[in-house]
């Protein structure tokens, strides 16, 4: 009572050291030896580079349990916040069916009607909240996609180390934490540093994985950039 109000009551705890390493757990992949289940990651390039869909292939794969190039995939829902409009994913999706000769017609994968505003805690929370919504009939959401983080930014200036802090702040409590889930955020490169992501630094300070894709003569080449808590891949 004198330190006020503590404990989990206030979702905010503490757990020791022991009971952490008493039973050793493997890496919960998403991706197998990629993307880590409930991590924030970005999938960033040029302009006509293929990230979108990169994004909406990996979703596809989660969403009905397929692997990835032989990687194996965690199946479960997926959530895909659109900056753009529906004929251009929708051509997309029906092409990655094609291609795979798999079906999406039950797969839980949910693409919104518009994009959302990050930077604003009320549209964080209306996101998810129609998340929440579907979880009850699909499931908890193993991937949240936002393409692209300009699109989804909102009232802020994404070259703004603050304003980065409030969009990824949001998207961790409405999103990740809130759910579990693994968060990939499709963003743009440098205008001049093509190697990077757009914006401010803080925005791959706080990703735990980064990957850029990049095209020359029409190969697409997907490099890891960041692997906060494994090897890096060698790019594919």
């Amino acid at each position: 009572e004198a330190f006020g109000n503590t404990g989990p009551h206030f979702g905010f705890a503490f757990v020791a050291a022991r009971d952490l390493l008493e039973k050793p757990e493997p890496v919960p992949w998403l991706i197998g030896g990629m993307i880590e289940r409930g991590s924030l990651s970005t999938l960033f390039g040029a302009s006509g580079s293929g990230k979108s869909f990169m994004a909406i292939d990996w979703a596809c794969c989660i969403a009905t349990g397929s692997e990835w190039h032989g990687r194996a995939t965690e199946r479960g829902a997926v959530f895909y916040i659109a900056g753009e409009g529906h004929a251009g994913i929708q051509r997309r999706l029906k092409a990655w069916e094609i291609h795979n000769g798999k079906a999406l017609a039950d797969a839980p994968l949910f693409v919104s009607t518009c994009p959302a505003a990050f930077m604003d805690a009320g549209s964080a929370e209306s996101v998810a909240s129609a998340v929440a919504g579907l979880v009850a009939a699909h499931g908890r959401p193993t991937l949240i996609v936002i393409d692209t983080l300009a699109r989804n930014f909102g009232a802020g200036e994404e070259n703004n180390n603050s304003d980065v802090g409030v969009f990824i702040n949001n998207i961790d409590v409405q999103l990740r934490l809130r759910f579990g889930a693994t968060v990939l955020i499709v963003h743009h490169s440098g205008h001049t540093e093509t190697d990077r992501g757009r914006g401010a630094s803080a925005m791959r300070a706080a990703m735990d994985s980064e990957f850029r894709l990049d095209l020359k003569d029409e190969v697409r080449t997907l490099i890891c950039t960041k692997a906060k808590e494994s090897e890096k891949l060698d790019a594919m």
